[in-house]
């Protein structure tokens, strides 16, 4: 499985390679064309130094936070535009797929990527420069010149932006196994949050040919504002994640039986997304990041209640049974978890509504919720607990598949139960080491 999802995605990249090749050929074409004016010295002396700040600003590119796959935000694609609406599509592709290359070889991406993010930039800074000069028969005719070639460059910027989207989620899509279309709609306040500055800036550096090489550093120095902006939000969201689950870490290992459930329930939880298949992108993403932290609200509750291994008697039940609402109240001052809020209130709900907090049942019951109900109670199953042994994984299945339309919702269990099936499937027989040769058991 494994094994075919690389293929699909070196297949993948391998389109996005043969895309950037035609752009350049056709770029090329286009660069023949009457309406170019030759590059005079000073234009070679202008691209040097943008060559040298796109390297500069890859080398400060700054990796967004998310769960599943890396994404980095730079700057650099605004020069890369620039570049295209004012000397033509070849020289952005050029300056995108020189410029790109050489940093990342710096900074030692995996070749497999390093090619992707060079033809990537290339198509989209190609296919900008090719939309605008289409359209305006000429590079003499500034963008901000009238507003013709206004609306022609932001066309153009639109564009850019589309096809780099496109690229990158097409890919990613296809190497977590996700719908490239979710992995776009689920990026998007991302994307205009990283671009719509940027582009703006880039209008203004489609006069780069009437600017000199000292003028052209002054007029980039506000693109320090997005990357120092982007570069302190993702330290605060990856704070605030971190410190959160270590507080779910802490209250975990308040009691040795339950250490590291947290994260265990949160891998459960994944496998039956990825099972599931049908939950979109970023509905996902805030399922998992609530099963991370299910159980934070449990901080409130007393060492007395929490750790007693008898029965609980009613006073010390209904305490116990708030941790839900506690962890609930606790998320909701943190932005970064306000999609996963009614995960956590309501993973101890009942699909027959005998559950807590709400006594919701069936549908109501958020979807997150219902599947970190299945994904906890299988987890505490088979874990040690001071008051129950810990069950074999048969044993779990079974009382999984028992309690389906009363306790659990249907179509998590039956989601959940062939990935436990497949997991721990017995050894073929044929695979099997022969128990009677002492040195080549397990053992030894």
């Amino acid at each position: 499985m494994k094994r075919t999802s690389q293929t699909r995605t070196n297949a993948a990249i391998l389109t996005v390679i043969i895309l950037a090749i035609i752009v350049t050929i056709e770029s090329a074409r286009q660069a023949a064309g009457a309406w170019f004016r030759p590059l005079k010295a000073t234009d070679f002396i202008v691209l040097v130094v943008m060559l040298a700040l796109v390297m500069t600003m890859d080398l400060m590119q700054v990796a967004l936070p998310q769960s599943k796959f890396s994404v980095s935000f730079t700057v650099s694609g605004t020069v890369f535009f620039g570049a295209s609406i004012a000397y033509g599509a070849i020289v952005g592709v050029l300056l995108a797929a020189f410029g790109t290359f050489v940093t990342e070889l710096f900074l030692r991406k995996k070749f497999r990527r390093l090619l992707f993010n060079v033809a990537q930039f290339a198509c989209a800074a190609g296919a900008a420069g090719l939309a605008y000069h289409s359209f305006v028969r000429t590079n003499f005719r500034a963008p901000l010149a009238s507003v013709e070639t206004l609306v022609a460059a932001l066309l153009a910027a639109a564009l850019y932006l589309l096809v780099n989207a496109a690229l990158v989620s097409g890919v990613v899509g296809i190497d977590i196994g996700k719908s490239p279309l979710q992995v776009f709609m689920a990026n998007i306040p991302g994307i205009l949050m990283q671009n719509i500055t940027l582009f703006s800036i880039g209008l203004l550096l489609t006069m780069v040919r009437d600017l000199t090489p000292l003028t052209l550093v002054i007029a980039l120095l506000p693109l320090l504002g997005p990357y120092l902006a982007m570069r302190g939000h993702r330290a605060t969201l990856l704070e605030i994640r971190h410190t959160i689950e270590a507080l779910a870490d802490t209250v975990d290992r308040r009691d040795t039986s339950t250490a590291q459930h947290s994260e265990r329930v949160a891998m459960y939880t994944q496998q039956i997304i990825d099972e599931l298949g049908t939950i979109g992108f970023a509905e996902s993403e805030a399922i998992i990041l609530a099963a991370r932290v299910h159980d934070l609200g449990k901080i409130a509750i007393p060492d007395a209640v929490l750790l007693k291994p008898g029965k609980l008697d009613e006073g010390e039940y209904w305490l116990m049974r708030q941790h839900p609402v506690a962890g609930d109240d606790i998320l909701q001052q943190l932005a970064i978890y306000k999609d996963s809020l009614g995960v956590v209130r309501h993973h101890h709900e009942k699909y027959d509504g005998t559950g807590y907090p709400d006594g919701i049942k069936g549908e109501e019951i958020p979807l997150g919720a219902r599947i970190v109900a299945v994904a906890d109670s299988y987890d505490v199953m088979t874990s040690d607990r001071p008051y129950a042994r810990a069950r074999t994984v048969r044993e779990g299945i079974d009382e999984l598949i028992r309690c389906k339309g009363t306790h659990f919702d249907p179509k998590i269990v039956d989601a959940f139960v062939p990935v436990l099936n497949r997991q721990h499937a017995p050894e073929p027989m044929e695979q099997r080491t022969p128990a009677s040769s002492p040195l080549s058991s397990p053992a030894a």
